[in-house]
C-alpha cells in the first residue's frame, strides 16, 4: 500500500491546539533549504515566541553533528519552532531530551507506536531512527537569546525513499503500521504535547523531566561508544540520566570505577 499524505494545513493543525503560544503561528512552506535556517532569519526579524517553521520539502535539512537530515517531499515532518522563553535558557541541556519526550508521547497517543528516546537526539524503533532533533540557539539583532528546535520525524515515507545506506538504519511511521498518518493530526498533538514538557522545565520541574525521560530512553543500561572528538571515544555502559541531562556512562577501562558524564557527544549502541 503506497502512502498518500494530505498537505500541510494551518487551520487544520491549529484547531485542536491547547497552547498558549506554540503553534499559535505557523509559517507553511512549499520547499526551503533548511527550516531551522529560516527559524533563525525569522527569529532574527523578530517573530514571536511559539512561532513554527514547516516545509514540505528540505533541499539542504540540517541533522546533528553536520549531517544532513533526508528529506522526501510531502510525506514526513519538517518543522522548525522559535521558542524566547528566558525561563528555558537555563536548561537548555534539558531541550532536546523534553523534545525527544514530546515526540514520543504524541506519537503513541495519537498512532498507538511507541518509539524509544535514543540520548541524547533520536527517536527510535528497534534499531531503526524514526525521528531526530536539533537545538539551535541565536543571539543576532535586538532579540536576545532565543532558541531553534528542529524537528525531522518520518511519517509516510517508504523505504525506497531512503538512500541505498539508510534503508537498514532508518524507518518511518508507515513503514511500522502499515498505513499512512495524518501529518496534520500529528503536528497537533506534538505541539500540544511540546509545551507542556517546556513548562516543565519553565517551572524548574527536572525530576519530573528527567523521571519521564529515563524511563523512555533505551540507551540506559546498554554498551555504548561515545565519541567525544576525531581523538577520543569512551566505551560503557550507560546507567542513568543526570541531574543536567547528562548521560552517565561507567566505562569499560580496566580498573575504571568512576561515572563519566557526558554532555556532547555522538553515541553508539553497542547490541
Amino acid at each position: 500500500m503506497t502512502p498518500t499524505s494530505d498537505a500541510l494545513n494551518t487551520i487544520a493543525i491549529q484547531t485542536g491546539l491547547t497552547t498558549q503560544a506554540l503553534g499559535q503561528s505557523i509559517h507553511i512552506l512549499t520547499e526551503t533549504a533548511s527550516t531551522n535556517s529560516l527559524g533563525m532569519t525569522l527569529a532574527a526579524s523578530g517573530e514571536p515566541d511559539g512561532t513554527v517553521i514547516l516545509a514540505e520539502h528540505q533541499t539542504a535539512g540540517k541533522g546533528r553533528l553536520g549531517r544532513s537530515w533526508v528529506s522526501p517531499p510531502n510525506k514526513n515532518i519538517y518543522c522548525s519552532m522559535i521558542l524566547r522563553d528566558p525561563r528555558l535558557q537555563q536548561h537548555l541541556t534539558w531541550i532536546p531530551l523534553a523534545t525527544g519526550l514530546a515526540l514520543q508521547e504524541a506519537i503513541q497517543k495519537t498512532l498507538g507506536i511507541t518509539p524509544s528516546l535514543k540520548w541524547p537526539n533520536d527517536l527510535l524503533i528497534g534499531n531503526k531512527k524514526l525521528a531526530g532533533i536539533l537545538c539551535e540557539s541565536t543571539s543576532r539583532g535586538q532579540t536576545g537569546g532565543v532558541l531553534i528546535v528542529g524537528i525531522g520525524v518520518n511519517v509516510n515515507a517508504e523505504r525506497e525513499d531512503f538512500p541505498a545506506e539508510l534503508q537498514s538504519t532508518s524507518t518511518s511511521i508507515f513503514q511500522e503500521s502499515g498505513h499512512p498518518s495524518n501529518r496534520n493530526t500529528l503536528l497537533t498533538s506534538i505541539f500540544n504535547y511540546l509545551e507542556k514538557w517546556y513548562d516543565q522545565l519553565a517551572s524548574d520541574n527536572i525530576v519530573a523531566v528527567q523521571s519521564a525521560y529515563t524511563a523512555a530512553c533505551s540507551t540506559l543500561g546498554i554498551d555504548v561508544r561515545c565519541t567525544l572528538n576525531e581523538a577520543r571515544e569512551i566505551h560503557g555502559r550507560a546507567t542513568a540520566i543526570g541531574m543536567d541531562g547528562s548521560l552517565q556512562v561507567i566505562p569499560f577501562e580496566q580498573g575504571a570505577r568512576q561515572v563519566i558524564e557526558i554532555r556532547s557527544a555522538d553515541v553508539t549502541h553497542v547490541r
